[in-house]
C-alpha cells in the first residue's frame, strides 16, 4: 500500500468553531465562547468557586461540547460527552477530584467516538472540534489540580507560569552539582491525524528529542563540565508534579529542511515528512525526569548534558504526568578535578567560552600552564598560490595581538585534507607550546581542501577543529576566508582589514535587521491556522527581544507568504500585538532589506528558506547582493540561517560568498551553512551564535563576555549538542540531525574578529592615555634576556586581553612575544615568555571588547 502524503492524512490544528488555532496554555485562559451560558437543564453548581481559570475552561468545554452536531455524532455518545462534560463543571468547586476523574472519563468517551463520514466537510470540522475538546478537557483537568482541595487525588500543584526554566546551583564541587529548576510552563495543542485526536505537548525554551513515534515531550537542557576520570549519574532528590489521565499525546515526528531547489518550498523534504504513528513503548517515557550524560570533550573540558523532562508518559495507561519542579544531584564518581589550562592568558578563547557552564568556577580553577617557547593563538592554511594574501592577513592579526604563524601546503604540511587536519591536530594536543586557538584558511576548497566524508558527504572543515576523532566537539575555532580568485581574497582580506584597526562608528551600531516569513503550514493542501508550523519568527522575536535588551533597535523585514492571519508562535504562545493584523502589514521584501543593509546596519539575520543563491522569504539573492552599496565603513556581520546558502563548493557565486567577496560593501563576515540543513536546529544553533556574539540575548544562560565571531560558531554548536546530543562517536544514539549541523554550519571569515556593535557604549582608546615601563630581569636557564612590560590603564579592563609586540626599526610589528589578561586593576604585568634578545622596539596591543585596538609604543630606556 502505497504512503500517503501528510496533507491527505492530518488536518492543521483548528479552532474551535473557526480556522483559527486553539491555544491551551497552563498560564493563559482561554477566552470564553459566545453563547456560553449554562442550559435550564444543568445541574446546579455549589456556591464555592473553582479558579476562574478552570471555570472558564469548563464553560467552554460545556458549551462545545453541546455545540458537537448530532447529525455526524451518535447520539450515545453524544449524550455521555455533553453529561460528564457538565458534571465534571458542576463538581468542580466543592469535588474538584470527582470533576477531575469526570473529566478523565470524557476523554475515553471522546476517544471512542465515531464520526460518521457524510458529508465530508461536516465530519472534517466534527473532528477538528473533538480535538479541540480532548485539548481543553485535559487543560481543565491541569487547572482543576491546582486546588489545594486536590492534594488527595494527586493535586495541589499550582501550573508553572515561567516562560523558560530557571536553575539553582545549590551545591558545586568536584564531587557533586546539586540543582534545583524551576520548569517552563507547558503548552497544550490540538493535533488531528485521519479520525485520530492528540494533545501536542510544547514548553518555552525546550527541545522534544526522541525517534519519531516516540512520545512528544518537551526536554530542559543544561551544560557543565566533567571532572576527569568522573563517571556521570543523577539523583532526584524531590520534584512537583500532577498526573494526567486518559491523554492521548502526540509522537515525536521527522523534521523538514529550511532549503528549497528555488523555488519550491511545498516539495519534500522542504514540507513536513509523513506522519509517524506511535511507536510500541513498554513503561514511561522518559524513565527517568532527570538524566544526565557526557557529551565529549571541547578544548581540555569534558561537557555533560543534563536533560529534564517537562512531563513523563505511560502509554499503556495514557498518563502524562507534568513537572513543575524538580531538585537533583548530578554526581561526579572517580573525579579527579579540571585541569584545563584556562588560568593562561594564552587560553582565554577556551576560559570565555566556559562561561556558560553551571559551574564554571571550578574549572577556572583548575590546571596551570606555562608554555615553552613555541606554539602560536592563530594559525593560518594556505596554498602557495595565496601565500601573499595570507601574510597580509597575518600581519594585521599579529597588530591586532595574536601570536600568528603562516603554514603552506605542501611545505610544512601536505596537500588531503586528512593531511591538514593531522598538522593541526599536532599543534592542537601540544603538551608543551601554546595551542592554536583559531585556525583560518585562506580560499576555497580550490586552494585548501574541505572534508566532504562525514555524514552524507556535507562539504565541512569541522573535522579541522577537533582534537581527535573521540567526539565531534570543536576544540578550535575555524573560519575559512572564502575567495575563487586571488582578487576575490584580497577584496575580502582588505575588508577585514578595515574594519578591525578602522571600527564602524555611530548611529549603524546599535542598528539591526532581522527578516524573516511566518510560514503558517507545511503542505500546500493544510488549511491555515494562525499558528506558525516552523520556528522562523519565534526565532526572529526571540533576537529581537535579546537584542532590544541590549539597546538595539532591531528592524522588523517579516512578511507571511501566502498571505495568513498570524496569531501564535510554533511554541502556541500568542504573538505580541505589535504583530497582530491590520496593525503589522506583514510586508517585508527584498526591496526593504536592500533598504536597511545600504543605511548600515552592524548585524544582518535571515531566518527562513534558502539556497545557494540566496534567501526564500524576503525573496533576497545574490542579483541584490551585488547591488548593493553600502560602503567598508558599514559592514555587518550576516546570519544566514536557512539552508545551503553557503553552499561555495559547487556554487562559485553563491550568496553569502558574494557577500563577502564584494570588494565594497557587503558584509565582513558571515554564518552560513554549506547543504540542505533541519529547520528546528537551525534556529537553535542560529540563537547560539547570537548569544555569543553578545552575551545575554539568551537569558540565563551562555558566556557572560562577549565572543570573537569564531568562538560564537563554537558555542552555537555547543548549544545545540547540549540541547539534543549528536550521534556520531562518544555518544550512543544521539540525534543525527545535530551531528549534520556540526558539519553543516561555519563561520566565514576572521575567527579572531570582534564585531562591533550591540552595545550601549563604545570606546574610543588614545595611546596618550596608557602609559608603560620597560624591565629587564635577571638571565634564567631559559632566557638570556628576559625582561617584562609594565602597562597603567586609564581603567580596569577585567578579562581583557594585552600583547606585547616586538617591532622593527620601521616601526612594523614582528611578533607577539607575551600576553596578559586584565585582572580588575589599573597596572597590568606582561612577562616576554619569547624573547631571543633583547628587543630594540616594542609596543603593547589593548585589544578589548567594544573599543577600537590600540596600539602603545614602549620607551626603552633602561
Amino acid at each position: 500500500m502505497p504512503r500517503l502524503s501528510l496533507c491527505s492524512l492530518r488536518s492543521s490544528i483548528l479552532a474551535l468553531l473557526t480556522t483559527t488555532v486553539l491555544v491551551v496554555s497552563l498560564s493563559a485562559s482561554v477566552p470564553a465562547a459566545t453563547g456560553d451560558a449554562p442550559s435550564a437543564r444543568e445541574p446546579a453548581r455549589s456556591s464555592e468557586k473553582a479558579s476562574p481559570a478552570a471555570n472558564k475552561a469548563l464553560r467552554t468545554l460545556v458549551t462545545q461540547t453541546g455545540k458537537l452536531s448530532r447529525k455526524a455524532v451518535r447520539p450515545p455518545s453524544r449524550t455521555r460527552l455533553v453529561k460528564l462534560s457538565r458534571a465534571a463543571r458542576s463538581h468542580a468547586a466543592a469535588a474538584p477530584c470527582r470533576s477531575v476523574a469526570e473529566l478523565a472519563r470524557y476523554r475515553t468517551v471522546l476517544k471512542g467516538t465515531k464520526v460518521r463520514p457524510r458529508p465530508k466537510a461536516l465530519r472534517t470540522r466534527t473532528l477538528n472540534r473533538l480535538a479541540g475538546l480532548n485539548t481543553l478537557s485535559t487543560r481543565a483537568s491541569l487547572l482543576l489540580l491546582a486546588s489545594p482541595k486536590t492534594r488527595q487525588c494527586g493535586g495541589g500543584v499550582t501550573p508553572s507560569t515561567r516562560d523558560d526554566s530557571k536553575t539553582t546551583v545549590l551545591a558545586s564541587t568536584g564531587n557533586h552539582l546539586k540543582l534545583a529548576v524551576a520548569m517552563p510552563r507547558v503548552v497544550m495543542m490540538p493535533e488531528r491525524v485521519g479520525g485520530k485526536s492528540y494533545v501536542r505537548l510544547l514548553a518555552p525554551d525546550t527541545v522534544t528529542p526522541g525517534r519519531p513515534g516516540q512520545p512528544g515531550i518537551p526536554i530542559v537542557s543544561e551544560l557543565f563540565g566533567v571532572p576527569e576520570g568522573a563517571e556521570v549519574s543523577v539523583d532526584l532528590a524531590s520534584s512537583k508534579s500532577v498526573t494526567l489521565d486518559n491523554v492521548q499525546l502526540f509522537p515525536t515526528q521527522p523534521e523538514p529542511v529550511d532549503d528549497e531547489p528555488a523555488p519550491d518550498f511545498d516539495a519534500p523534504p522542504f514540507s513536513a515528512p509523513d506522519f509517524v504513528a506511535e511507536l510500541p513503548l513498554k513503561g514511561t517515557f522518559p524513565q527517568r525526569p532527570a538524566d544526565a550524560d557526557l557529551l565529549g570533550t571541547a578544548r581540555d573540558v569534558r561537557i555533560g548534558r543534563m536533560g529534564l523532562a517537562t512531563a513523563q508518559y505511560t502509554p499503556s495507561t495514557d498518563t502524562l504526568k507534568v513537572f513543575t519542579n524538580l531538585v537533583f544531584d548530578v554526581r561526579f564518581k572517580n573525579g579527579k578535578g579540571f585541569d584545563a589550562p584556562l588560568s593562561s592568558p594564552w587560553e582565554l578563547s577556551a576560559s570565555r567560552l566556559v562561561g556558560g557552564l553551571l559551574n564554571e568556577e571550578l574549572i577556572h580553577n583548575g590546571g596551570v600552564f606555562e608554555p615553552y617557547r613555541c606554539g602560536e593563538e592563530l594559525m593560518v592554511i594556505t596554498s602557495a598560490a595565496t601565500f601573499s594574501e595570507a601574510q597580509t592577513y597575518a600581519d594585521a592579526r599579529t597588530a591586532d595581538g595574536f601570536r600568528t604563524r603562516v603554514y603552506t601546503l605542501g611545505r610544512a604540511l601536505g596537500t588531503t585534507a586528512t593531511a591538514i587536519q593531522t598538522f593541526i591536530r599536532s599543534h592542537l594536543n601540544s603538551a608543551t607550546c601554546i595551542r592554536p586557538s583559531y585556525v583560518t584558511i585562506i580560499g576555497d576548497d580550490e586552494y585548501v581542501p574541505t572534508f566532504t566524508t562525514g555524514p552524507g558527504g556535507i562539504p565541512s572543515d569541522n573535522p579541522y577543529s577537533t582534537a581527535n576523532n573521540a567526539d565531534e566537539l570543536p576544540d578550535v575555532a575555524v573560519g575559512r576566508i572564502l575567495g575563487n580568485t586571488t582578487t576575490e581574497l584580497q577584496n575580502f582580506i582588505a575588508k577585514i582589514n578595515h574594519y578591525t584597526a578602522t571600527p564602524p562608528t555611530g548611529a549603524m551600531l546599535t542598528r539591526a535587521s532581522i527578516a524573516a516569513q511566518f510560514q503558517d503550514t507545511d503542505d500546500a493542501g493544510e488549511v491555515n491556522d494562525g499558528r506558525e508550523d516552523r520556528t522562523f519568527i519565534q526565532f526572529a522575536e526571540t533576537a529581537r527581544t535579546g537584542l532590544m535588551r541590549r539597546v538595539v533597535t532591531v528592524d522588523r523585514i517579516y512578511d507571511d507568504n501566502p498571505a495568513t492571519t498570524p496569531t501564535h508562535f510554533n511554541d502556541g504562545t500568542a504573538l505580541p500585538s505589535g504583530l497582530l493584523r491590520p496593525g503589522f502589514a506583514w510586508d517585508g521584501d527584498g526591496a526593504d532589506v536592500t533598504a536597511a543593509w545600504n543605511a548600515g546596519r552592524f548585524l544582518m539575520v535571515h531566518r527562513d528558506h534558502g539556497w545557494s543563491d540566496g534567501w526564500g522569504d524576503p525573496y533576497f539573492t545574490t542579483t541584490e547582493v551585488n547591488a548593493l552599496t553600502n560602503t567598508n565603513d558599514q559592514l555587518p556581520v550576516l546570519m544566514s540561517i536557512n539552508c545551503a546558502s553557503a553552499s561555495y563548493d559547487n556554487d562559485e557565486t553563491s550568496f553569502v560568498q558574494q557577500a563577502l567577496v564584494k570588494e565594497t560593501g557587503g558584509a565582513v563576515a558571515a554564518f552560513g551553512d554549506t547543504r540542505n540543513s533541519p529547520s528546528w536546529h537551525n534556529s537553535q544553533i542560529g540563537l547560539g551564535f547570537l548569544d555569543g556574539l553578545l552575551p545575554h540575548v539568551l537569558l540565563g544562560e551562555g558566556p557572560s563576555t562577549k565572543l570573537r565571531v569564531g568562538d560564537a560558531l563554537v558555542n552555537g554548536k555547543l548549544r545545540l549538542a547540549g540541547l539534543a546530543p549528536p550521534s556520531g562517536p562518544g555518544i550512543a544514539g544521539g540525534d543525527g540531525n545535530t551531528r549534520n549541523e556540526l558539519y553543516l554550519w561555519h563561520l566565514f571569515g576572521d575567527p579572531t574578529m570582534k564585531m562591533y556593535g550591540g552595545t550601549k557604549q563604545f570606546l574610543i582608546l588614545e595611546p596618550r592615555q596608557f602609559t608603560t615601563v620597560y624591565r629587564p630581569l635577571p638571565p634564567t636557564p631559559e632566557q638570556t634576556f628576559p625582561y617584562e612590560v609594565e602597562i597603567n590603564l586609564p581603567q580596569p579592563f577585567a578579562g581583557q586581553p594585552m600583547s606585547l609586540i616586538t617591532l622593527n626599526a620601521n616601526g612594523g610589528f614582528l611578533d607577539v612575544v607575551g600576553k596578559a589578561v586584565g585582572d580588575g586593576s589599573v597596572k597590568v604585568t606582561i612577562p616576554a615568555q619569547f624573547s631571543d634578545g633583547a628587543p630594540d622596539r616594542l609596543a603593547v596591543v589593548v585589544n578589548a571588547d567594544d573599543a577600537n585596538p590600540v596600539v602603545i609604543e614602549v620607551p626603552m630606556a633602561q
